[in-house]
């Protein structure tokens, strides 16, 4: 989880405003990454996440990693958020009503959601909030954390659901998406693509993480995986528009995607239910409702690299439930949605290949001198600039 040394990286700081129908939401994306320097402690563990805030309702989600302590990975006595700044200590942020239980636990990952007092939110925007875990090593903190705001979040651009009962049924402008299969009925597949070209990520950047958050809003019994894969065809998202709980989906419009139709009517799937890479770039298990779920992995971080380098490439993702069963149907909140609509959160970095350090003899900048820089000068020997400033080897210096 610690950069590389021999790398000067500088994250991007963006702040990302999603907008849903009539409803605005400020959806605030914060990185963290946890050590023992910034808690005062020679512990060698480490940890890192990503945390959400939005600033209309309050509502904070966080989902951090850590591993390394000192007395092994149960000795965590309690996770907490902290209300100051870089370097002092403040008071416990205790957001209620989490998911987890309590707001605070003892084992990595240290994940929930959960409201926080209006008056909290000031304490985020300046950059004054950090995460402590105290162990049984290290009662007042083994390693902590201060909360950055350097995590780009990005609307969906457009969404879709696919219906497998009725192969030219569409919901381009529905309230909501749907993946699995519900009882009695075919699966149904959920599409989504966010805008990279326009984000505001610049050429050569690298995607270090990468998280998709959607609000499930119903669900059928039971906890079932729903799994992210990677398009490799683009598709439609048209002005059909399901009525009531939206389950049955409607008469695909000109442009929508089916379970057919690419594009309605006149552009296929190469295979029905849309082509897509057959490995999963996330998987989570989705149980209950009224929650938003997280998808996270380093291959999604992957996917938006390719997309991010090779634009042409970027035709989002399909939702894939459980297809083995029937009553695994799920149902998300859309685009379109007036609430918790969906969100790819994106952190980046522009970085500087290199040694930090200037060694004499070091010719390849590899913060070592060897046998290759040996060859290096080996290979260039005699090589005059002045008398022949043509010579590959020759290389202005900026001045």
């Amino acid at each position: 989880m610690r950069e590389a040394t021999r790398r000067m990286l500088m994250t991007s700081i963006i702040v990302g405003l999603i907008c849903a129908g009539g409803a605005h939401a400020a959806i605030l994306g914060f990185s963290v990454q946890l050590d023992g320097s910034q808690a005062g402690t020679d512990s060698p563990a480490v940890g890192s996440g990503i945390v959400t805030l939005d600033t209309v309702n309050g509502e904070l989600t966080w989902d951090i990693a850590f591993e390394g302590l000192v007395d092994g990975p149960d000795s965590a006595q309690k996770s907490y958020f902290h209300s100051a700044a870089a370097g002092e200590d403040g008071a416990i942020l205790d957001p209620p009503g989490d998911v987890s239980g309590t707001g605070r636990v003892r084992t990595s990952p240290f994940v929930g959601a959960g409201k926080i007092a209006s008056e909290d939110t000031d304490a985020f925007l300046a950059g004054n909030v950090y995460v402590l875990i105290p162990t049984s090593a290290f009662p007042e903190g083994e390693i902590r954390g201060q909360l950055v705001q350097d995590v780009l979040t990005l609307p969906a651009q457009r969404d879709n659901t696919i219906y497998g009962h009725a192969q030219t049924r569409s919901n381009g402008r529905g309230a909501y998406l749907f993946a699995g299969t519900p009882l009695g009925r075919d699966p149904k597949r959920a599409l989504i693509r966010f805008n990279l070209a326009e984000s505001g990520i610049p050429a050569g950047a690298k995607i270090t993480d990468a998280e998709l958050v959607l609000y499930v809003s119903r669900t059928e019994a039971g906890p079932f995986d729903v799994s992210l894969h990677r398009l490799l065809a683009n598709w439609g998202e048209g002005t059909s528009n399901a009525p009531e709980n939206e389950g049955s989906g409607a008469p695909a419009a000109n442009d929508d995607a089916t379970w057919q139709h690419a594009f309605y009517n006149d552009v296929l799937w190469d295979q029905p239910g849309g082509d897509f890479e057959p490995t999963p770039s996330a998987t989570q298990v989705v149980a209950g409702s009224r929650v938003s779920y997280r998808w996270r992995s380093d291959a999604m971080a992957q996917d938006i690299q390719l997309w991010l380098d090779d634009p042409g490439s970027n035709f989002g993702w399909i939702l894939v439930g459980d297809e083995t069963r029937q009553g695994t149907s799920k149902r998300f909140n859309s685009r379109h949605n007036d609430d918790n609509p969906p969100y790819l959160m994106v952190r980046y970095t522009t970085e500087v290949d290199g040694c930090p350090y200037r060694i004499l003899g070091d010719l390849n900048d590899d913060c070592r001198v060897d046998f290759l820089d040996f060859a290096l000068m080996a290979q260039n020997w005699l090589v005059d600039c002045l008398v022949d400033p043509s010579h590959p080897a020759c290389v202005e210096i900026p001045r």
